[in-house]
């Protein structure tokens, strides 16, 4: 089991840069002061393995710093390879959807605002804690797209992130 003492005695971390280092070379390829791992192709995340086993760098940090493995790492900028510790904090799932970064494939450019063909209109949703809740219809987008600022404030408070999206892009 990996532990806080193996990961300080494996690597360095710098807070100010979010950069994860070899304290020694481990092998050919893992060279004494080399960054560790790279950005997934997948998912976006810096990744690494110690001993074959993959691990995410945000929360190898975590437990670098902290001393235990949390269930969910939330990224407050978006940036999934910015592990700078003023950029991570501790969360709940619900909570870390709320501060993802919109979809491309959302036709209105606004999260949580879809156009519903069947009705002319658009529809306003939000999942909080895994159930999807349904917010209305509304002619016009702005209004729609007010209405979801609004209660994503009230669920997720400081999680919540209100980025508008260039569709298109």
């Amino acid at each position: 089991m990996l532990t806080q003492q193996i990961v300080k005695e494996l690597f360095n971390y710098d807070p100010e840069t979010g950069i994860l280092s070899n304290a020694f070379d481990r092998n050919s390829r893992a060279k004494k002061g080399n960054r560790v791992g790279s950005i997934s192709a997948i998912h976006g995340y810096r990744t690494f393995s110690i001993n074959n086993k993959m691990y995410y760098e945000h929360r190898v940090i975590w437990l670098y710093v902290y001393g235990y493995f949390p269930k969910t790492i939330d990224h407050i900028n978006g940036d999934k390879a910015d592990n700078r510790l003023v950029n991570l904090r501790k969360c709940t799932q619900s909570q870390n959807c709320a501060n993802r970064i919109i979809s491309k494939a959302n036709s209105s450019g606004f999260k949580g605002v879809t156009w519903n063909n069947e009705k002319h209109k658009w529809k306003v949703m939000l999942t909080v804690n895994k159930k999807r809740m349904y917010l209305g219809d509304f002619s016009d987008k702005d209004e729609a797209r007010k209405v979801y600022d609004l209660n994503a404030e009230k669920y997720f408070g400081e999680y919540t992130k209100r980025t508008e999206m260039k569709v298109g892009i």
